[in-house]
């Protein structure tokens, strides 16, 4: 968290409701990291789906599935 503040793209401030708490939220530099990131995913996630066909979207979707649960499985032992 403090590197991102450093960089500018987190800002912290002061809870009213609870003196010690300070909550975190993204500065419009944040943001707009966020917002360019959302865009390329989201630019990417065509090229694939134009790439493969519905099947074999199913079938990777079902396979990363599958990886996330087993290394969710692994972090919890």
């Amino acid at each position: 968290m403090v590197n991102l503040e450093k960089a500018n793209l987190v800002e912290r401030y002061s809870d009213n409701e609870h003196g010690r708490r300070r909550p975190t939220r993204l500065t419009g530099k944040g943001a707009r990291i966020v917002s360019d990131a959302h865009l390329i995913a989201a630019r990417t996630e065509h090229i694939i789906a134009d790439a493969i066909s519905p099947l074999e979207a199913a079938e990777a979707e079902a396979l990363l599935q599958r990886i996330r649960d087993a290394l969710q499985a692994r972090a919890r032992e």
